[in-house]
């Protein structure tokens, strides 16, 4: 921060100074000695001011570099992850579409003897779907999974003669009981 004290009253001199030495402040002859004071403090403090605003603008570019490379990472990882979530989508849906072609009625039912998951032959035969809950004529049946940990048997559900079989399944997220029902005379 600069300030001249001069003698010389030239306006032109006065401009070309202050344009060309980058003034903070031109101050001429006679000053008064208060003045003086309060025009130095007010220069340190600008100086001050100028030193903070370039440490923070040093500051702000580092973190818009660093911001700048993590949001390079991100959009990678979000592509990777795009890619393996488009996998995995596509899986469950041939996953799905596979259990939907087997010929017999496969579901899974919660504790609570609600249908988690059916084919389209449980949906079909047994006209139950996902959370709707089992068939009422297989409610002793499951009770007798959940005592045994698997059984199987001849059973008629509604008009539709079978047989069924369960096992209890158990997964991280839960654990849930499996039913397999064939309609007819064959056995399992």
């Amino acid at each position: 921060v600069r300030i001249v004290l001069s003698g010389y009253a030239d306006i032109g001199a006065v401009i070309s100074a202050i344009n060309e030495g980058h003034l903070y402040k031109f101050i001429s002859k006679p000053w008064n000695d208060e003045d003086l004071k309060i025009t130095v403090d007010n220069a340190v403090e600008r100086y001050i001011i100028l030193q903070k605003n370039k440490e923070l603008t040093e500051t702000l570019k580092k973190k818009n570099e660093e911001l700048f490379m993590l949001n390079t990472k991100l959009k990678d990882f979000t592509k990777q992850q795009s890619v393996y979530f488009d996998t995995k989508s596509k899986t469950l849906d041939t996953a799905q579409r596979i259990f939907n072609l087997i010929p017999f009625a496969v579901a899974t039912v919660d504790f609570n003897n609600v249908v988690m998951e059916c084919n389209a032959a449980w949906t079909e035969l047994l006209s139950s779907n996902i959370q709707d809950p089992a068939p009422k004529d297989i409610i002793p049946f499951i009770k007798d999974v959940k005592n045994k940990h698997i059984e199987s048997r001849q059973i008629k559900i509604g008009n539709i003669a079978g047989s069924l079989w369960g096992t209890i399944a158990e997964f991280p997220e839960q654990t849930c009981i499996i039913l397999v029902f064939i309609a007819g005379n064959k056995g399992l």
